[in-house]
């Protein structure tokens, strides 16, 4: 019995070596796996920007210009669509011509020129380009005009 447990100890032994013979082994490396780059975007930009602003009365040839400066603000609902808020102040005075009416010309016309406005902005982006379209509402006031021959001031909207 001796004998044979020897015998199976050799064996196993052996067969140990013949099955670790076939050369280098080498350790199992775990494959590499990209995953995609996640931007934590949700959806909020801000903007400024420089405008030309510009206001002429048909009837009365009159016009109102200025250099303004504009903030905007929006949220961006998908690739397709965004919702954005505009502001727009003068900086300056104004240029006034009189056009038609009685009124002096004035070439920096004390008054306030503002513009608000709030847009759907449907958009398609083409590679590192977008073209979009702005619908919604917006509205120019001026006020603190002063008035000829009284003392005080108008507003216009």
């Amino acid at each position: 019995m001796l004998n044979r447990i020897i015998t199976l100890s050799a064996i196993a032994l052996l067969m140990q070596s013949v099955a670790m013979a076939g050369g280098d082994i080498a350790p199992v490396e775990k494959p590499i796996v990209s995953l995609p780059l996640v931007h934590d975007n949700n959806g909020l930009y801000l903007g400024l920007g420089l405008s030309s602003m510009n206001l002429d009365n048909d009837l009365s040839k009159e016009s109102f210009s200025a250099t303004g400066i504009m903030l905007q603000a929006g949220y961006q609902v998908n690739d397709y669509l965004a919702v954005e808020g505009r502001y727009t102040i003068h900086l300056g005075n104004l240029k006034y011509d009189h056009g038609d009416t009685t009124n002096p010309n004035y070439s920096d016309y004390p008054g306030d020129f503002s513009n608000v406005g709030i847009y759907l902005k449907p958009m398609y982006r083409i590679e590192n380009f977008s073209l979009y379209g702005l619908l919604g509402y917006g509205e120019v006031s001026l006020t603190d005009l002063p008035y000829p021959d009284n003392e005080g001031s108008v507003d216009r909207a």
